[in-house]
């Protein structure tokens, strides 16, 4: 070791710019060799181009659930009961409509009573904007809390749920300027179905359909994930 320490203490006597860039390439050349071995969402130059040509991300999550009751709008607040509670800060209620914000995430939550073909049953949906981030980088922040706090809100109601709930995330990713190096905007789809599943992606779009809350975190990453390696 120590005779290694001579040897580069000598090159840098004698040849300190070569020494110099002997460093830098040393590290280039490590740097490729952990890219190449990276997933594919998680490769260097993948994260450093998503931070290069997204100038800013939105998303929202619209829960949709068939109750075997049609519930008067008057009613629905007697719903949440013991929900309420120094976290929680009610913004609007209408007639059928409520409007309430998580004060820890911040997060804002809208419940909304709708007409189901049936008139003695009624859907209720749940929906919340920009309940969890996408980093510069691509990284995803507070999606799991998201998902668990959307359950949280559906299970007040499961004395009178009839069905599995049918879960629409949507992605919107605001491009700084159109490339070709990422697809002709509109052109390109793709799409993956699974069992309880779809997913479907533009280049500027994400959008996640499951039935039920089984695995919707991990689905929602993989679409994610799926769009980094497709598109960039």
């Amino acid at each position: 070791m120590q005779d290694i320490l001579v040897y580069l203490n000598t090159i840098w006597s004698t040849y300190p710019i070569e020494f110099i860039m002997l460093i830098i390439s040393s590290f280039y050349l490590f740097l490729r060799t952990i890219n190449d071995i990276l997933p594919p969402h998680l490769k260097i130059n993948k994260r450093i181009k998503f931070l290069k040509k997204i100038a800013s991300i939105s998303n929202e999550i619209n829960v949709s659930v068939l109750c075997n009751k049609a519930i008067n709008p008057t009613e629905l607040m007697t719903y949440f009961g013991s929900y309420w509670n120094d976290n929680t800060k009610v913004i609007r209620q209408d007639s059928g409509l409520l409007i309430f914000k998580l004060l820890s995430t911040g997060t804002a939550y809208t419940i909304q009573l709708n007409e189901a073909d049936n008139p003695e049953q009624m859907y209720i949906t749940v929906q919340s904007n920009n309940g969890f981030k996408i980093g510069k980088f691509g990284g995803i922040v507070g999606l799991v809390n998201n998902i668990d706090e959307l359950q949280e809100i559906i299970e007040l109601f499961s004395a009178i749920e009839n069905g599995t709930p049918k879960i629409i995330t949507t992605i919107n990713l605001t491009l700084r300027e159109k490339d070709d190096s990422i697809s002709k905007a509109g052109e390109i789809i793709a799409k993956i179905n699974g069992r309880n599943f779809s997913i479907v992606t533009r280049d500027n779009h994400i959008k996640i359909t499951t039935n039920g809350f089984s695995s919707v975190t991990k689905i929602i990453q993989k679409a994610i994930r799926y769009w980094i390696r497709v598109y960039l």
